[in-house]
């Protein structure tokens, strides 16, 4: 079974901690709680949860047999319900899978948004192109009138999509199928995640959003009172996505054994900047360290909004102007044998 989503998990796990907050045992707020679930993937796993519970499993066991939930969870609910403080990690991780799915809003604004924007604007070009424009330059092919240069240009452009769509059609299908198996590839994935961390030029907002995700979930397992070593290795689970992020964090779990500072087994992983570095040392030093992670993920979560703010504010722009100039050259492409037959007229 696939983990749940961050928006359902944080619903989900909002309700629960309210429920038990009235004095409900996790069984029992859990099927109240399936009894308003309206999404099935969600449903079959509250569902999975109740039958093992009934036979005897804790909520942290039963979690964790339905493998629906990030390795982090899973290690601050197993500590929590042993502590008597299911109710305030749930709580928690409500919190950490909300901004979650605001940092996916953030990269699908930021980033595929001007994507589609472009698309749809070349896709709605291009059908001006080969069903109105041959129409209308049809007009003057009787004519003696010279066609212009650029509608020229055009006309051409307009007969090569016309006679090879499916070509053209069949190349953009190949090379998005060999981008996804890129990316869903071992290298690809690793090369996607080692470039968001070193590249100096590429990749800022979501280098951010990864670290502040990152402190956010360090925050939780430190508020657990959950070893460094290992809360190293369930946030690398965690990320396992970003494989390179994820490995480098395995190396600095195996060096917290040699210096026994979180923060120098980080700084020495190279992986983080000098801020971050220097908050979470702060919060080792003054014993507040998820206090100090809790403030750097929301200054990493507020760079990312602005930068992803700013980036829009000139893409924007930028993609209009581009689409106007187009639509203009089409026009005034149209224009140019119009006049031409009207001073033809006039002669």
């Amino acid at each position: 079974m696939s983990r749940i989503d961050a928006a359902d998990a944080a619903v989900l796990l909002g309700r629960l901690s309210r429920l038990l907050r009235g004095n409900l045992s996790p069984l029992s707020a859990l099927e109240i709680i399936n009894e308003h679930i309206e999404k099935k993937a969600l449903h079959k796993t509250i569902r999975r949860m109740v039958i093992e519970m009934k036979r005897g499993e804790s909520f942290a066991e039963s979690a964790y047999i339905t493998e629906a939930f990030d390795p982090c969870f899973l290690k601050c609910v197993e500590q929590a319900e042993e502590n008597h403080r299911l109710s305030e990690c749930l709580d928690r991780f409500s919190e950490i899978y909300r901004e979650e799915e605001k940092r996916e809003g953030l990269i699908r604004g930021s980033v595929f948004f001007p994507f589609l924007v472009i698309f749809s604007s070349v896709f709605f070009l291009i059908l001006i192109l080969v069903f109105l424009y041959p129409g209308f330059v049809g007009l003057f092919a009787d004519t003696e009138i010279k066609v212009p240069a650029l509608t020229a240009f055009f006309l051409s452009l307009s007969r090569f999509f016309r006679d090879y769509w499916v070509f053209v059609v069949l190349l953009l299908l190949a090379l998005i199928v060999l981008i996804q198996i890129f990316n869903n590839s071992s290298f690809g994935r690793r090369w996607f995640s080692k470039n968001i961390l070193e590249s100096r030029f590429f990749y800022s907002v979501r280098r951010r959003l990864l670290f502040s995700g990152f402190a956010r979930f360090l925050a939780a397992l430190k508020a657990e009172r959950i070893s460094d070593a290992e809360a190293l290795n369930a946030l690398a689970e965690t990320f396992d996505k970003d494989i390179y992020f994820s490995e480098q964090l395995f190396l600095a779990a195996e060096r917290i054994g040699e210096n026994g500072r979180l923060s120098d087994a980080l700084k020495d992983s190279g992986l983080f900047p000098e801020g971050f570095i220097d908050m979470l040392s702060l919060g080792e030093e003054l014993g507040d360290c998820e206090g100090c992670l809790l403030d750097t993920a929301s200054d990493y979560l507020f760079e990312a909004e602005r930068i992803a703010n700013k980036r829009l504010g000139v893409w924007e722009p930028l993609i209009l102007f581009i689409l106007i100039a187009l639509l203009l050259l089409i026009i005034i492409s149209l224009a140019l044998p119009t006049t031409a037959l009207y001073e033809s007229i006039g002669k």
